[in-house]
């Protein structure tokens, strides 16, 4: 057990998007039981589970959510995860320079904030 003057105190913040699906969506809503983490981005993709699997006589393959997915308030999630702040990075992702990159990330928690 990590004694508790290791333990990290301060706010988080996690990025979503609809690029994040399955298990990336199952540990969003296990991190969504502590009050300290906020979650900014879009809405995730609903992946929760295994899909039903259905092929139209296209050859398209269409993919639906076949279970109930809830948050730890009870939130019903099976369509995606809903971030606190909704916000578009795509802009932000672009930046190739890490520290310029990171800059722009804080300047955007600081605004929302403020809110």
């Amino acid at each position: 057990m990590i004694p508790d003057s290791l333990r990290y105190k301060g706010k988080i913040y996690v990025l979503i998007s609809e690029n994040n699906g399955s298990a990336g969506e199952y540990f969003v809503a296990m991190l969504s039981q502590n009050k300290d983490v906020t979650f900014l981005g879009k809405k995730t993709v609903g992946a929760f589970g295994q899909p039903l699997v259905v092929p139209l006589p296209s050859g398209i393959q269409v993919m639906l959510n076949a279970t109930k997915t809830y948050d730890f308030r009870g939130n019903d999630i099976s369509s995606g995860f809903p971030p606190d702040y909704e916000y578009d990075f795509s802009k932000i992702y672009k930046i190739t320079d890490p520290q310029e990159m990171l800059s722009k990330l804080i300047e955007v928690i600081k605004e929302l904030k403020k809110e």
